[in-house]
């Protein structure tokens, strides 16, 4: 199919879609295909960007938020296995400290000599993990440039380490960072590589408090993001989980376990829809559902990279995310969308 024809065919669904939703049961309508990736109804577009427009928006981040921006995990061990290796001597032990990227390794298998010797130092790779991380703040960014365009009542509650969504919207709207953030000031130095082989042999000294892939502490919510967030979350007029699944790992767990449960508790007693932004099934909406006894949680099922790409050309000239919500808006992201791929 041509991009033409997958304009044309994105028209004709934004223009019938509306007919297919039963919005007081929540059923999904008809979705095109677009190389083997969905963009969501007409309905549920809208319903998204009425809730991003709406007075007070709580928006949760996850690592998906940042992709490509920022390596995906499997790229991000590829980056620390080079870095490893490019050092070509390493000290042979088990050190495991309090700041490790237990998370990014749960599910590796070894396949070289210095893999091994990676493994066995696992516990000693914080900083190689926040160099991984370390991104230009130079780069475009439209994951985050569009929340400015937001209500001032908006809340980010960003997980990324990266820092980011900080640099990008920090000046226009409240950005809790509840991991923290890395050290760039060790990770864009001339001298990164002398400090990531003396980080092996010594606790690198941390910055600012953060809180790497792996189970979060036990004590985590008990910290002022999640205390100054409180408020936002329980009055939120919706809440939108973009690219987070609450560090599902490959057991089926949880890994960010204590914020779950801080979510469910604040949510439990609101009436707000719920938005889970991912390309792609996740069991979080079944867990959500199941603990907020609610159908209030709904899948928009796209890449965020590539739709915040298709609507921030558009938002240029526009003074609000609302104004995207005519039928005109949505074939216009429709069409931008399907160009980007």
């Amino acid at each position: 199919m041509t991009p033409a024809d997958k304009a044309a065919t994105i028209s004709s669904l934004c223009i019938c879609s509306e007919t297919l939703f039963d919005s007081s049961t929540m059923r999904h309508s008809k979705r095109v295909d677009c190389d083997m990736e969905e963009l969501p109804s007409t309905v549920d577009m809208r319903a998204f960007l009425s809730a991003l427009a709406s007075p007070r928006p709580f928006v949760v981040l996850g690592a998906g938020s940042s992709v490509p921006l920022v390596p995906a995990t499997a790229e991000l061990r590829g980056s620390i296995r080079r870095d490893f290796a490019d050092l070509g001597c390493w000290p042979v032990g088990n050190w495991q400290t309090s700041a490790s990227p237990s998370g990014v390794f749960s599910d590796f298998d070894p396949e070289t000599p210095e893999d091994f010797l990676l493994l066995s130092n696992a516990g000693r790779l914080d900083l190689f993990f926040q160099k991984a991380l370390t991104v230009s703040f130079s780069r475009p960014a439209p994951q985050f440039e569009v929340f400015k365009w937001c209500s001032p009542g908006a809340t980010l509650f960003n997980y990324n380490l990266d820092g980011l969504a900080t640099y990008h919207v920090g000046g226009r709207l409240p950005v809790f960072t509840p991991h923290g953030s890395i050290d760039r000031e060790w990770t864009t130095s001339p001298e990164v590589t002398s400090y990531l082989e003396c980080s092996l042999d010594f606790d690198w000294p941390s910055l600012r408090p953060k809180i790497l892939p792996g189970p979060e502490p036990t004590t985590v919510t008990r910290d002022s993001a999640f205390q100054y967030a409180r408020t936002a979350l329980t009055s939120a007029t919706a809440v939108a989980i973009i690219g987070y699944s609450f560090a599902l790992n490959p057991f089926g767990r949880l890994n960010d376990s204590e914020s779950f449960e801080y979510f469910i508790d604040a949510q439990t007693s609101a009436t707000c829809p719920v938005f889970v932004v991912n390309d792609r099934p996740t069991p979080l909406i079944d867990r959500l559902r199941d603990r907020l006894k609610s159908n209030r949680v709904r899948l928009i099922r796209l890449r965020w990279d590539l739709f915040s790409s298709a609507i921030l050309p558009l938002l240029r000239t526009r003074s609000s995310l609302a104004d995207l919500r005519s039928n005109a808006g949505i074939h216009s992201i429709a069409e931008n969308y399907v160009r980007l791929k």
